[in-house]
């Protein structure tokens, strides 16, 4: 195939169970389909060299030498990004997880949302009755 994306579906038939076996030891992901003889890898543009050397070393291929130095990525100019992206300040103000998660949760303590405050209905007298007793007069 000239052209995938980022994750990749290997066919190990009866030797998935040794695979992942050696994955966990080696304290290596794959992603588990329902179909017992297939694994998922999902590689981006932090894969290294090593990273697939030790992806071979799970699946029982020796180190032989493998040229890693060629890798690149090639991406069909018909799905090339064309228009910028990642250019919100904010990519490039938090620079972890945590900052980022912290961001986020600043955002979600400044909405005002239905279920944090008091909703206005138009009286006194119909925000203080409780939401039973207003069930006869909807």
């Amino acid at each position: 195939q000239t052209a995938f994306f980022d994750t990749l579906t290997v066919d190990v038939a009866e030797k998935r169970a040794d695979i992942l076996k050696r994955a966990k030891q080696a304290r290596i992901n794959f992603r588990l389909f329902p179909k017992k003889e297939t694994l998922g890898i999902t590689l981006d543009e932090t894969t290294t060299a090593q990273t697939l050397r030790n992806i071979f070393a799970v699946f029982g291929i020796g180190d032989q030498n493998h040229d890693f130095s060629t890798l690149s990525v090639t991406i069909p100019a018909e799905l090339a990004r064309k228009s910028p992206f990642l250019t919100h300040p904010t990519f490039h103000k938090y620079h972890s997880e945590t900052e980022m998660l912290r961001y986020i949760r600043r955002l979600s303590d400044r909405d005002l949302a239905l279920d944090r405050a008091m909703i206005p209905l138009g009286s006194c007298t119909m925000k203080l009755n409780a939401t039973t007793e207003m069930i006869p007069v909807t």
